[in-house]
């Protein structure tokens, strides 16, 4: 979980023209059954990424840039270790 807020927190400072002003928060259930992260924005849920189908589902485009980098360094540090 540690891992995981260290990459959104590289994503945001990659991003901030695109999260200024913002508050960000995941959710991860990372159980081997159902693994999935949520990002939320203002306390509001912004994208689904399924961490077993590897199935992004973004709900709110303006949070596109952040996202998709998360996902993919995510990916990155997953793979490098499995």
């Amino acid at each position: 979980m540690e891992e995981i807020k260290h990459l959104l927190s590289m994503a945001l400072k990659s991003n901030k023209k695109v999260i200024k002003g913002q508050e960000f928060s995941i959710e991860a259930q990372l159980n081997g059954l159902d693994d999935y992260i949520n990002l939320y924005a203002k306390d509001v849920v912004v994208a689904v990424y399924d961490a077993i189908d590897e199935d992004l589902n973004i709900l709110n485009h303006d949070y596109r840039k952040v996202v998709i980098f998360l996902v993919n360094v995510w990916k990155k540090r997953v793979w490098k270790y499995t």
